[in-house]
C-alpha cells in the first residue's frame, strides 16, 4: 500500500490498492495547527529559534557586559545612593583620574628617595664602624680591648700563681721561725737559767 499526497486545494491523497490508484479524502487540518496563519506553527518556530540562538545570545550578552565594565573602569563610576541615603555603590575614579593621582604622588616619592639617600649614608657609616680597617673602627677598638683584657687575665693568673708560691714560702718561713723560737727557748732555758 502506497500513499501519495496530491497538490490540490483540498486535502486528498491517492492510495494504491488492488493494483489501482484510488483517491481518498483526508480530514482538513485545523487552522491553529498547521495552516500558514496557525499560531501553533509560529510558537514552535519561535521556540526552535530561541533554542538554537540561546547560547550565542548568552555569550554575546556576557561580552557586552564585560565591555560596559571596561567603559566604567575607563571613565569611572559615580557614587550611587538609595532613597534613605545609604551608599549602594562606592565611587570609583577612572583611569585618567588614577594617572593624575599617580603623578601627584611622585612628588612624595622624591622625598622618599632623599630619605633613602640619607639612610644609605647612615648605613655606610655603620658599616665603616663595624668592619675592621686597621685601627679606626669600633670593631678594631673592641678587638684591642679584648686583647688587653686577655693579657691582663694572663698576667693576673701569673701574679696569682707567684703570690701562692710566696704564701707557701711565707708559711714555711713562719714555721721555720716558730721552730727557731722554740729552739732558742730550749737553749735559753738550758744555758741561761732564769734569775
Amino acid at each position: 500500500m502506497r500513499l501519495e499526497t496530491m497538490q490540490t486545494q483540498s486535502a486528498s491523497a491517492r492510495l494504491w490498492r488492488d493494483d489501482t490508484w484510488q483517491v481518498v479524502r483526508m480530514p482538513p487540518i485545523p487552522e491553529f495547527l498547521g495552516g500558514p496563519n496557525g499560531w501553533m506553527f509560529w510558537i514552535c518556530a519561535l521556540v526552535l529559534l530561541g533554542g538554537l540562538l540561546w547560547k550565542p545570545v548568552r555569550v554575546a550578552w556576557k561580552r557586552l557586559q564585560q565591555f560596559f565594565r571596561l567603559l566604567d573602569t575607563w571613565s569611572g563610576v559615580e557614587e550611587v545612593r538609595d532613597k534613605s541615603g545609604a551608599v549602594i555603590q562606592e565611587a570609583a575614579p577612572g583611569v585618567l583620574a588614577r594617572l593624575i593621582s599617580v603623578e601627584n604622588s611622585t612628588s612624595k616619592i622624591s622625598g622618599i628617595e632623599s630619605g633613602f639617600a640619607e639612610l644609605e649614608t647612615f648605613t655606610k657609616r655603620i658599616h665603616h664602624e663595624v668592619t675592621p680597617n686597621h685601627g679606626g673602627s669600633i670593631k678594631d677598638a673592641v678587638k684591642r680591648i679584648e686583647e688587653r683584657s686577655n693579657e691582663m687575665a694572663y698576667k693576673l693568673a701569673e701574679t696569682t700563681d707567684k703570690l701562692d708560691e710566696h704564701i707557701v714560702i711565707a708559711k714555711e718561713s713562719d714555721n721555720a721561725q716558730a721552730k727557731l723560737v722554740e729552739d732558742v727557748g730550749k737553749l735559753k732555758s738550758k744555758y741561761a737559767p732564769e734569775t
